[in-house]
């Protein structure tokens, strides 16, 4: 062959659904609907209402990456399906300053003795959370327990 057979092709545009974000009030309806009834969970879902951060990026966070001192952390890969990779794009490793609400609820949970390198966000079992398992069992049930129209936890950011 001397030319490239799908150079001549013309790909249809896919169509992106808009962004669909909570409220405020949404938002604080869900963040007290974890802390109270599956609170180990809070401080996830605090991080990512109050960061922007994707959820992957969240289940990747280890101790390394987080600065509570001086207030910031650092992105620079992402946890999906139990499998770490760089994040979605290469614009997306940054640095993101912690409000002071983030740094206290991160601090709250940080072990004594901790490796540097154990992730943030652990189920009750310990383990890094399995998004698929938080949200299919934890997210959808406290969004109708709240009454607020279901939308993926990427709608967080």
């Amino acid at each position: 062959m001397d030319r490239d057979p799908f150079q001549a092709l013309q790909w249809p545009r896919i169509p992106t659904a808009r962004p669909d974000p909570f409220s405020e009030e949404e938002r604080d309806d869900i963040l007290a609907q974890f802390k109270t009834k599956v609170p180990s969970y809070f401080p996830f879902l605090h991080t990512l209402f109050w960061t922007g951060m994707r959820p992957s990026e969240a289940l990747a966070l280890r101790w390394e990456d987080i600065e509570l001192k001086h207030g910031f952390l650092s992105i620079s890969k992402s946890r999906y399906l139990g499998t770490e990779n760089s994040p979605k794009t290469p614009g997306s490793e940054r640095e993101i300053r912690l409000l002071p609400g983030v740094v206290e609820v991160l601090r709250a949970i940080k072990p004594l003795h901790v490796a540097i390198d154990e992730h943030v966000f652990k189920n009750q079992d310990g383990e890094p959370v399995n998004f698929h398992t938080w949200r299919g069992g934890l997210w959808y049930r406290a969004l109708r327990a709240t009454g607020i129209r279901e939308r993926k936890p990427y709608a967080t950011r």
